[in-house]
């Protein structure tokens, strides 16, 4: 029997509010099937539990959680309701959610951290994302519990989900159209709007919180550094994006990621170096 709830963390203990002082995450797992007009089917009534999963106990540990239930039912409920995570703490439970899930099913294939599909046998795919939501977005979103063939079930109420997250493309979430996110992107905010995100490289800011904040470090120091030196300091940037775009061509999303972090890193160094030479000089 479904029940629905309109304060998603109305049930949740207060000790859970209480691991830290840190802005606490809930892991998330996202399913489409592509073709469909909204890309997540949203006014299905049936199943909702298929699209917005909370990675739960029941989910992440199945084997232990079902010996648990017939065992100790008060234990189960306890860890089953933790939905609310460090930032750290959700990542690392989704990276190994996602690692497990790939392995488990041989149809089943990586496409990067956090992203996943599974071949059919009708041959249509079924697509998932995870990611982690600040609770501070979601808490007050509808959604239910549900069981199904044995596995306790806490999913988002779809059409709500939708609506309220669109602008952050999580309404399609087909990999060639839009970025996807191991952690949500509402701190995901590098020089440019990733709203209008094309290039691979663009997209592969977009899904990492780090990059995101080398790349808007590296665009605030670089107009610094051109105040101070001018033209000079805008010819090396050219040179180093066209340097950098060289070394992503090709390369897988995962690869990217890496190498950009330490491209960033070290232009960073180098245009740290140029204002400060010009503060000594003052």
């Amino acid at each position: 029997m479904k029940t629905y709830l309109v304060i998603f963390f109305a049930l949740l203990s207060l000790d859970s509010y209480s691991q830290n002082s840190e802005e606490l995450y809930v892991p998330i797992e996202i399913a489409y099937y592509p073709g469909y007009h909204f890309r997540i089917p949203w006014e299905e009534e049936q199943d909702k539990y298929t699209w917005f999963k909370v990675l739960t106990y029941s989910l992440t540990n199945p084997k232990d959680s079902r010996k648990l239930y017939s065992t100790n039912k008060a234990e189960f409920n306890k860890k089953n309701n933790k939905m609310l995570f460090t930032r750290n703490g959700c990542d690392s439970l989704i990276r190994e959610y996602t690692r497990k899930a790939s392995t488990m099913v041989e149809n089943r294939n990586q496409f990067g951290v956090g992203a996943y599909y599974e071949q059919e046998k009708s041959g249509d795919k079924l697509y998932w994302r995870c990611v982690c939501m600040p609770a501070s977005e979601i808490k007050d979103l509808p959604h239910g519990d549900d069981v199904v063939v044995g596995v306790h079930l806490k999913y988002l109420e779809p059409k709500d989900f939708v609506y309220k997250f669109k602008k952050y493309k999580l309404d399609s979430l087909d990999l060639n159209d839009a970025p996807y996110f191991t952690i949500f992107p509402t701190d995901i905010s590098p020089s440019f709007d990733c709203s209008k995100a094309s290039t691979v490289i663009e997209k592969a800011i977009c899904r990492n919180a780090e990059l995101a904040n080398l790349d808007k470090e590296l665009f605030k120091l670089y107009k610094e550094a051109f105040k101070a030196k001018g033209n000079n300091v805008k010819s090396d940037q050219r040179k180093w994006l066209t340097e950098r775009d060289k070394n992503c061509e090709g390369k897988k999303n995962e690869n990217v990621t890496e190498i950009l972090k330490e491209l960033y890193n070290i232009r960073i160094n180098e245009l740290k170096k140029i204002i400060n030479s010009t503060d000594a000089h003052l």
